[in-house]
């Protein structure tokens, strides 16, 4: 045929085949890594059995096999400090703030032999919507009333006053939910750049 028919990358023209190069092109992959340093009640103090755990190892091993690797940029390191909401919102916020710092520092020495990394160290104060989160995928008989007073509330000083008056379900929150909003989250990306280079193939 004289016309000029494409079809999936190809092009041919008078019965002749034609090979058409696309153009090369750039894609990224990222990859993330989370730990945690949880905290006791009112306490800033990083304990030495949070830095043995299986979590920050793995954390530690990811940013030191992508700091500098080939085609990879490691993004900043976050520290990021919260307080369980129950008690005064001040102390708590302060709390959080000392948290942030005290986890960062650690962090810092545990990567102390990895070069050239960047921390952005922020505080959060408490962490409603954490205590949301984990209400909502627990097993507490009273979830739901717990979950109303979070909705009809906005103060955090009011949500605190309403659920410690709940003195069987505060129990429970003291237990399973609380301890494990006290804590500095760290989180960290890699971005690896891929470049690569797509032939059509030609079967006429």
């Amino acid at each position: 045929a004289d016309a000029l028919t494409a079809a999936n990358g190809k092009v041919a023209a008078n019965g002749v085949d034609y090979k058409m190069s696309e153009a090369n092109f750039e894609r990224s992959s990222v990859k993330k890594a989370e730990a945690e340093i949880k905290y006791q009640i009112n306490s800033s103090v990083v304990r030495k059995n949070q830095l043995t755990a299986e979590q920050i190892a793995l954390f530690k091993d990811f940013v030191a096999a992508n700091n500098g690797a080939e085609r990879t940029t490691l993004g900043n390191v976050y520290a990021s400090g919260y307080a369980s909401p129950d008690g005064p919102e001040k102390f708590n916020n302060k709390l959080s703030e000392q948290r942030s710092q005290t986890g960062a520092k650690a962090m810092k020495k545990e990567l102390k032999g990895v070069e050239g990394l960047n921390y952005e160290i922020a505080s959060y104060g408490e962490d409603w919507d954490g205590f949301k989160t984990l209400v909502e995928n627990s097993n507490i008989e009273d979830k739901e009333l717990i979950l109303n007073v979070l909705q009809m509330y906005s103060s955090p000083v009011e949500r605190d006053q309403e659920i410690q008056n709940m003195s069987a379900v505060f129990k429970v929150l003291a237990e399973e939910v609380l301890p494990e909003l006290r804590r500095t989250r760290f989180a960290v990306e890699a971005t690896y750049d891929m470049h690569a280079t797509k032939d059509s193939i030609n079967h006429f």
